[in-house]
């Protein structure tokens, strides 16, 4: 699931592969394990579900 794009690192310290990141604007400026990562996504789909928003392009 997700998307792949290609994004700016320089923000993010000592980035590593395999690693998620969040995106604004083309950079990354976060980076977390995969565990953060699934729980970040499950909090936006709850959102979205509440706002009555379709994210299924977007995760």
């Amino acid at each position: 699931d997700g998307i792949e794009q290609e994004v700016i690192i320089a923000l993010v310290l000592n980035p590593e592969v395999g690693k998620y990141v969040i995106i604004h604007a083309g950079y990354a400026i976060e980076q977390m394990d995969e565990k953060d990562a699934m729980e970040a996504i499950e909090q936006w789909k709850e959102i979205a579900e509440d706002q009555n928003l379709d994210l299924s392009d977007m995760l």
